[in-house]
């Protein structure tokens, strides 16, 4: 009786279970989701900088930039190599900065 149920059930799940693991529908189909569909469509306007979405790129520039601009504020003599002195001055720096209220 068992064995019977187990083989019913599995023949009502199995075809579901199976749909649900097939390829996802192609993207601006009506089942695809939003989220998918935004991400392959292109652009229509160019992004503003500064606006929510930011490129790998553009990510890397903006590190690279505040790097070197803190590098600059951190070498103290303008020699192009930062030494322990000069980086602990500049964590002694970071401390003693009041924390905004």
């Amino acid at each position: 009786m068992r064995a019977i149920l187990v083989v019913g059930l599995l023949v009502v799940f199995c075809p579901v279970m199976a749909k649900a693991q097939g390829t996802p529908p192609p993207a601006g189909s009506p089942g695809s989701p939003p989220a998918e569909a935004a991400a392959a469509a292109p652009r229509k306007e160019p992004r503003v900088r500064g606006g929510p979405d930011i490129s790998r790129a553009e990510y890397i520039d903006r590190a690279k930039h505040n790097a070197e601009k803190r590098f600059d504020r951190m070498d103290a003599n303008h020699d192009g190599v930062l030494t322990i002195e000069e980086r602990r001055a500049a964590r002694g720096k970071r401390r003693q900065k009041p924390e905004p209220e």
